[in-house]
């Protein structure tokens, strides 16, 4: 179990949908046809790093309230980009 704290000023950016997966800083990934670079910031690449987003829902989810769990997933889903879900403060 890891516990963190999410400042004030992001709390209303954390739903109770929102997904969190680890972002260490860089990622391989080499197949037959290439391979795929990751990197993140200099900061995550040295201390590690989780990150977060919210996925696109109608209604939108109400904000976590404080010790909600969630699950943490060993790397981002591959269609967060594409949210782009409004956040109201």
């Amino acid at each position: 179990m890891i516990a963190m704290r999410i400042s004030k000023r992001y709390q209303h950016l954390v739903r109770n949908n929102s997904v969190f997966w680890l972002a260490s800083g860089y990622s391989l990934d080499f197949g037959l046809t290439g391979g795929v670079v990751k990197t993140g910031t200099f900061n995550q690449f040295i201390r590690g790093g989780i990150a977060f987003a919210t996925p696109p829902g109608t209604p939108l989810a109400p904000k976590a309230q404080e010790g909600k769990h969630f699950l943490l997933q060993e790397s981002e889903p591959k269609e967060w980009r594409e949210w782009g879900t409004a956040l109201p403060k």
